[in-house]
């Protein structure tokens, strides 16, 4: 959180973002990060399933947001997927 900044990057943390349907606003949903325009979620999981992927997909597609990261640091290594929302 201190790079961030550093880096003159804005950001929110833990971020509610309004979903959207066909122009109207039908809930919320919460985002671990957003970094400028990019959404950025968290997992600590032995690998990053396919119900993340999706699940992340779902969260770019209602934020109305176009990009996205999901970061896995429960592996042996850490995990990066980079997601577009078409």
């Amino acid at each position: 959180m201190l790079e961030l900044p550093a880096y003159g990057l804005e950001f929110e943390r833990e971020v509610w973002r309004d979903v959207n349907y066909k122009g109207e606003k039908i809930g919320k949903k919460r985002v671990d990060f957003i970094i400028e325009d990019v959404m950025v979620e968290i997992k600590a999981e032995a690998t990053i399933d396919n119900v993340d992927v999706v699940q992340t997909l779902s969260y770019l597609k209602a934020s109305e947001l176009q990009v996205g990261l999901l970061l896995n640091f429960g592996g042996k290594s850490l995990g990066i997927k980079r997601l577009i929302q078409t």
